[in-house]
């Protein structure tokens, strides 16, 4: 192993004093080349000669702080040192991704990257997009840390080059440029996202749907703009779908679209899927979306009909309604099923339940009765929630504790011989264990070994997620899951917290998938 002393290096993320490194550090720099080290280092790497876990903490912060010195003093050769960083960045990324979030590797990635950021002057960053980013020549690691790194920016100079890697095949590129240009308020941008919409709705192997609904869904087009048409076209055939979660997509691209390009065509999907569940098929979840965007244009509440929506579009169209004004069809809201007071609406659902040890403890306040265990009331509430959205709807039940245990691998239908052996299946358990919540979300969504879900086997619209206590992995891993994963699935996340002792991971949940989120005193 290579190894160089170190002395005097501030910690990484701090600056360099104004004078400079003290005569002991320059020493050290002058013994050994920080900048040689690293490359030698990152060779060794390269070649699987040595792994960023033989090396502590320690000496990877200080090589890297080295690097910073070398900078801070030596700008000449900032490009130099840019690329050694980058290169490490670049290594370290999908190595990072199989050894997960808490490894050395992701460690090291992160600290590469502070040290580039720490130099966010415009030349270098037109360096970083003219000379890396945007030449098909420069290794391809070194252009997807670099596009890591500008991903943070909104300078105008990266704007062509993301354009233009966002137009490449491979997909290491292109997908973190789209995702650096979604909320680009920038013609050229929607333009490109109409394209990947296009793309999705073709079937196109490859294509970014899911990122183009995430740019829509931040942006405004101008009135005026020559691409609302082409929305309006995409948004029409979404809305004609057979899959539900093209139709959803569609009702949330067509946020942008005025009345007229949009409403005839949200009346017919509501028609069309309210007949689907008549017949019992999976509607619920897609049909009260339709429904709830209806009701936001209009500002009338008619339920679920589409004869009553009908009759008041013709109104509106002759003038004889006008504004929009917060008044009612005589529709009566249907109560829905309850879960802990969250009332979601879906017909293909699967909870995820906390059953670590903590979930014995008693709920409600000291009445000299023997109190319901947490774990008692959650499954009461579990099966009156499925018994209540009735026999033509579908669940499944994951529970965690040090990790996930499935009743059934896929949803079930709610009749009253799979309710007896939920029921029979969940009195059995005890609490005990851990709280492994992630695990049991990756099961909940059908996550492979990639990391990516099976769409074809993911029946679920909606998760209930329920848990008494901070998580094991902590909030960190849920906005990358929600944008890599959830954006395609299309899952809402409802979820309960029993007591104050949570981590926010239940909140980022709810709050990322358009869900709703819960404390209950206990």
């Amino acid at each position: 192993m290579i190894l160089i002393p170190f002395l005097l290096v501030p910690p990484c993320g701090s600056s360099v004093p104004a004078g400079g490194p003290g005569p002991a550090a320059l020493e050290v720099l002058q013994r050994r080349d920080p900048v040689e080290h690293v490359q030698t280092w990152l060779e060794r790497l390269r070649k699987g000669r040595e792994t960023i876990e033989a090396r502590s903490g320690d000496e990877v912060r200080l090589a890297i702080g080295d690097l910073r010195i070398v900078w801070a003093t030596d700008p000449g050769r900032e490009r130099e040192i840019a690329t050694v960083l980058l290169d490490l960045v670049g290594w370290c990324g999908p190595a990072a991704g199989l050894q997960g979030a808490a490894s050395r590797v992701a460690e090291t990635r992160d600290l590469a990257l502070d040290a580039l950021r720490a130099h966010p002057d415009p030349e270098f960053l037109r360096w970083l997009s003219r000379d890396v980013l945007a030449l098909p020549s420069q290794p391809l690691e070194r252009r997807v840390a670099a596009l890591a790194l500008l991903s943070q920016q909104r300078e105008s100079a990266a704007l062509l080059p993301l354009l233009s890697c966002a137009r490449e095949s491979e997909p290491r590129i292109r997908i973190p440029a789209l995702e650096a240009l979604v909320g680009w308020e920038d013609e050229s941008v929607h333009a490109l996202f109409l394209d990947e919409l296009a793309r999705s709705l073709a079937g196109a192997s490859g294509s970014a749907g899911w990122l183009a609904q995430a740019h829509f869904g931040t942006v405004m087009i101008a009135p005026q703009s020559p691409l609302l048409p082409r929305l309006a076209a995409l948004v029409e055939r979404g809305l004609s779908a057979s899959d539900w979660r093209e139709v959803s997509r569609a009702v949330a691209l067509g946020r942008p679209l005025s009345q007229e390009a949009i409403v005839p065509f949200l009346i017919e999907a509501l028609a069309r899927w309210r007949t689907r569940e008549e017949a019992g098929a999976q509607a619920l979840r897609v049909e009260m979306e339709i429904l709830r965007d209806l009701e936001t244009r209009s500002g009338r509440k008619l339920g679920p009909w589409p004869q009553g929506w009908s009759t008041w579009w013709r109104a509106v169209r002759r003038g004889d309604v006008k504004g929009q004004n917060p008044q009612t069809g005589g529709f009566l809201e249907s109560t829905r099923a309850s879960f802990f007071g969250l009332r979601p609406a879906t017909d293909r659902v699967t909870f995820v339940i906390d059953r670590s040890g903590s979930m014995a403890t008693p709920l409600g306040p000291e009445t000299g009765r023997r109190r319901r265990t947490r774990w008692e009331e959650a499954v009461q509430q579990l099966l009156g929630f499925v018994d209540a959205i009735g026999p033509r709807a579908r669940f499944s039940v994951v529970l965690f504790h040090d990790y996930p245990e499935e009743w059934r691998p896929l949803l079930v239908d709610a009749s009253a011989e799979n309710m007896k052996s939920a029921r029979a299946w969940l009195g059995a358990t005890r609490p005990g264990g851990g709280t492994e919540l992630q695990g049991a979300i990756a099961r909940a969504m059908r996550l492979g070994p990639d990391g990516t879900t099976d769409l074809a086997l993911l029946e679920a619209d909606t998760v209930i997620v329920l848990c008494d206590g901070a998580t094991a992995e902590g909030p960190d891993w849920v906005e990358r899951f929600l944008k890599t994963v959830n954006l395609r699935a299309r899952v809402v996340f409802h979820c309960v917290q029993i007591g104050a002792g949570g981590d926010g991971t239940l909140e980022k949940l709810a709050s990322g998938s358009g869900g709703d989120f819960v404390r209950v005193d206990g």
